[in-house]
């Protein structure tokens, strides 16, 4: 049978270019850089750029604040990465009513113009929603002790994305935090416990 011993690929650029992104940044706002008068624009962005944020709730690119009438054609030949949610944190005896809901995901991409975008040899992922930490459990019994609970683990995104405090069911000190997440996934969770999402998962 036939063998493949390589592949390559030809990364092709449209015909007119209007601006290129050719360095990678944090937090990229287009308007920064590229603010035109009314029109259909074509941006290019390299291959081998990576965009990112190292905050969920900042995206990773915008066209941020553009003139009425602009519009854009994104053609991206490079990565475009959202930050992962942080866990949320577990309930205590104290407040059990303590929203334990992990951090949104970060956005990679934010349009606040019309946008049409060629990603067919880029990446855009969005970071995942943090794990959620686990509730307050009230103790049974006489001589029940506190329960300890699991706050929720990080997502995965661009960078490390931290797990919740974990409790003892009293308070959070020397009980630790849930497992991080990052670029190789979310954090790792057992039975029970929150688990944050993988890219763009909430």
């Amino acid at each position: 049978g036939m063998k493949v011993k390589a592949i390559k690929y030809q990364f092709l650029q449209p015909e007119s270019i209007d601006f290129v992104i050719d360095t990678s940044a944090e937090n990229y706002d287009l308007s920064d850089h590229f603010a035109p008068s009314a029109g259909v624009y074509t941006i290019y962005i390299s291959p081998g750029v990576v965009i990112v944020s190292y905050d969920a709730a900042w995206p990773s690119f915008t066209t941020g604040a553009q003139a009425s009438g602009v519009s854009f054609v994104i053609v991206n030949r490079g990565q475009i990465l959202g930050m992962g949610g942080l866990g949320g944190l577990a309930a205590l005896a104290s407040t059990p009513e303590i929203d334990t809901k992990g951090e949104d995901g970060g956005t990679a991409f934010e349009a606040t113009v019309d946008c049409s975008i060629d990603t067919s040899s880029g990446l855009i992922w969005a970071g995942g929603g943090g794990g959620g930490g686990q509730n307050y459990v009230n103790p049974q019994g006489p001589y029940s002790e506190p329960i300890p609970r699991s706050g929720g683990t990080g997502a995965q995104g661009f960078a490390e994305s931290l797990g919740g405090n974990n409790s003892n069911g009293v308070d959070y000190v020397g009980a630790g935090f849930a497992a991080s997440g990052g670029p190789s996934g979310p954090g790792a969770g057992g039975f029970g416990i929150g688990k944050g999402g993988e890219w763009g998962e909430n």
